[in-house]
C-alpha cells in the first residue's frame, strides 16, 4: 500500500531491510495474496531489534479501486521494544473516477490495532485515513484527515512503517503521543517534466481530548537540469502548540542518474 505500516523507510544510499522470506500467489487481474515472516528489521541507523513478525496481506483490483486487507503482528523481542508489540488488522481502498475530464481521487482505510504477544500493556485503538482530491494535467489537489488513536498510555505506533512525510516533513509524529493524534491537511502538487512543485498545510490535534498539538506548512520543489541531473529543495516549518517545540527543517540533495547497459 502506501508503506504507512511496513516500508523501507529510503534515506540516501541506506534502506531499511528486513531479514525474513515472503511468499505471495495470486493471478493478473484476481486476488492476490502475500506473507512474510520477519526475524529481525535492520533500520537506517545500524540497530538491528529482533521480532517474531507475521504480515498477512490481500489485494484486487476492482472497478472502484485498489481493495487491501491486511493483518500485521509484530512480537519484538526484546524487553525496551515490548511495549510496540502490536496486531494490527485493517482494509484499505483507493481509486479514481474521471469526470468531465478531471480524475476525482479518494482512498478510505480503518485499522484496529491492539496488544499483542509480550507487550505488558492491553489497548484496543482505532486508525482511520481518508483522502478526496482531484487531479487535471499537471496539477492534483487534495483534502486528508488521519487519525491515529491514544487512549493516554498507548497511541497506534508504525514502528515498520516509512513514516517521514506522512504526517509533515518536520517529522513531529514519528512517534504517535500517548493521547494519539488527528491530522487535518490540504495540499496542492503540480509536476511537470523539467520541475515539479509541492504545497501542504497540517493542522494537528490530539484525538483523546482535542488539545491542539501544532501546525506545520511544508514546501517541495524539483528542478530536472538535465536528463540525468535533478535538484530537490524541501522546507518544513512546524508551529508547536503542545507538542514538542517550533522546528525549521531545510533539505537539500540531487540525485544524478546513469543508463548502464
Amino acid at each position: 500500500d502506501n508503506q504507512r505500516f511496513v516500508g523501507i523507510a529510503p534515506w540516501r544510499q541506506s534502506y531499511r531491510s528486513y531479514d525474513a522470506f515472503s511468499a505471495a500467489l495470486g493471478r493478473p487481474g484476481g486476488w492476490r495474496a502475500r506473507y512474510a515472516y520477519l526475524d529481525r528489521v535492520n533500520y537506517n541507523n545500524g540497530s538491528r531489534p529482533a521480532l517474531d513478525g507475521h504480515l498477512f496481506h490481500v489485494s484486487r483490483a476492482s472497478g472502484v479501486g485498489e481493495f487491501s486487507a491486511y493483518a500485521y503482528l509484530l512480537d519484538w523481542g526484546s524487553e525496551d521494544r515490548a511495549a510496540l508489540s502490536s496486531g494490527t488488522f485493517g482494509a484499505r481502498l483507493q481509486g479514481s473516477r474521471t469526470l468531465r475530464g478531471t480524475d476525482i481521487l479518494y482512498l478510505a482505510e480503518y485499522a484496529r490495532q491492539v496488544d499483542h504477544g509480550d507487550n505488558p500493556g492491553e489497548f484496543s485503538l482505532d486508525y482511520a485515513h481518508a483522502v478526496l482530491g482531484a487531479r487535471k494535467d499537471p496539477w492534483t489537489l487534495q483534502v486528508g484527515w488521519e487519525l491515529k488513536d491514544g487512549d493516554g498510555t498507548s497511541a497506534v505506533q508504525t514502528p515498520l512503517g516509512t513514516n517521514h512525510g506522512k504526517n509533515g516533513f518536520a517529522d513531529r509524529l514519528v512517534v504517535t503521543p500517548p493521547d494519539g493524534s488527528q491530522d487535518r491537511y490540504v495540499s496542492l502538487r503540480i509536476d511537470r517534466k523539467t520541475w515539479a512543485g509541492y504545497v501542504a498545510y497540517h493542522d494537528f490535534q490530539a484525538a483523546r481530548g482535542g488539545a491542539d498539538l501544532g501546525r506545520e506548512v511544508d514546501l517541495q520543489a524539483r528542478y530536472s537540469a538535465t536528463r540525468a541531473l535533478s535538484l530537490h529543495f524541501k522546507l518544513a516549518r512546524y508551529w508547536a502548540d503542545t507538542l514538542s517545540q517550533d522546528t525549521t527543517k531545510v533539505m537539500l540533495w540531487a540525485t544524478w542518474s546513469l543508463d548502464v547497459l
